[in-house]
């Protein structure tokens, strides 16, 4: 398979390819021919769990002058890394070399995987971007003032040159990972990120004084509204308090009503279930009158044809062995008669004698034919 990091330089794509995919397929003790600057092999062997002798054998770092027949500076069921494959297969209408092409289209029956890197895939040439089957685009989060982290994009191939995104993600530097790579071709190049605050979003003046103001107008109708609803906004009832005197004395004794037992409550009556809903197979049987009108029975198959007659003898509606069942019935025959049972519901049916209306007799045909 082949599949690609796209991103900006020191946008996390060549570290993503050798903490993701080298070192473990080293762990694994796959082979893998690299063309990335600077590759340590102590510090990736310190990574993988490896020794060194060990991981110069599996892990062949690949130069310049090597893409030019990289074809045969590969090794079979190994996995490629190829940095920066626009200096080398650039998009245009030049036709690569028969090699080449056969590389780039039967990699996969080497056993090998390519794994391709460049700042952008439109980049490179048009052979490589058809067989291409995944894409990653790494993004720098240094507009958020995040020089360490970026984030992953993961698109899949839909066409040719039409991206699908699949998911999303976030990656950040691990110092432990710190120079099994070189993120430069020769020592003396200066590889501090350069940053220009103006870039960070968070120095952006909306987010200095516009977000802190917003904050505090969300703080103050917060407050507002806890006033007016629990802070005394609202009406108290105030509790006014009687003073009880008691009654003046009369000459009459006072009467005691006799105490009137209290009357038991009638329990509720409890209401019956609901019956269950009637289906449709029910209340066609009940309206019109079931007739078996075939029935074959061949091993476990078994074909059954229900209609319903109405009081003319016309045959209203129709049902086979599959659509019982759809509606949820069993269907039992013995000696010539059918049950269609569903839950607490049975239906009989019968090959009983249909006779068409205004239809003589045996007898009668043969006097109207004269004969005897």
């Amino acid at each position: 398979m082949f599949f690609f990091h796209e991103g900006l330089p020191r946008s996390g794509k060549s570290y993503e390819a050798v903490v993701k995919h080298i070192i473990p397929a080293i762990a694994k003790g796959r082979p893998v021919d690299a063309y990335i600057e600077g590759l340590n092999h102590e510090k990736i062997a310190e990574c993988a769990g490896v020794t060194v002798e060990r991981c110069r054998e599996l892990l062949v770092q690949l130069s310049r002058e090597d893409m030019a027949e990289i074809w045969t500076k590969t090794r079979d069921n190994a996995l490629v890394a190829l940095d920066e494959m626009q200096n080398f297969w650039p998009t245009g209408r030049d036709k690569l070399p028969p090699p080449m092409i056969q590389f780039i289209t039967e990699h996969g029956h080497r056993g090998q995987d390519i794994l391709g890197m460049g700042q952008d895939i439109r980049d490179i040439h048009a052979m490589w971007r058809r067989r291409c089957a995944q894409k990653f685009v790494f993004v720098k989060l240094d507009g958020l003032g995040r020089q360490s982290n970026y984030s992953i994009r993961v698109f899949r191939a839909i066409g040719p040159d039409k991206w699908e995104l699949v998911t999303q993600n976030f990656g950040k530097y691990e110092e432990r990972f710190f120079g099994t790579y070189a993120s430069h071709t020769t020592s003396d190049i200066q590889t501090a990120n350069y940053v220009d605050s103006r870039t960070v979003i968070w120095n952006n003046w909306q987010f200095k004084w516009l977000l802190p103001m917003f904050g505090l107008l969300l703080i103050g109708s917060g407050w507002a509204l806890y006033e007016w609803l629990w802070g005394g906004k609202l009406i108290e009832a105030k509790e006014v308090k009687v003073a009880w005197k008691p009654p003046a004395p009369t000459g009459q004794p006072a009467r005691i009503a006799a105490a009137v037992p209290a009357q038991a409550e009638k329990p509720l009556p409890v209401q019956a279930p609901p019956p269950p809903p009637r289906d449709y197979v029910q209340t066609v049987a009940d309206k019109w009158r079931p007739r078996l009108s075939a029935f074959l029975e061949m091993g476990q198959r078994r074909q059954v044809v229900i209609e319903f007659f109405d009081e003319s003898m016309r045959a209203r509606e129709r049902l086979d062995y599959a659509q019982l069942r759809s509606f949820g019935y069993e269907v039992e025959h013995a000696d010539g008669v059918v049950w269609l049972k569903r839950e607490q519901v049975q239906i009989i049916a019968t090959a009983w004698p249909m006779e068409s209306q205004g239809r003589l007799s045996a007898q009668s045909n043969r006097e109207v034919a004269g004969l005897p």
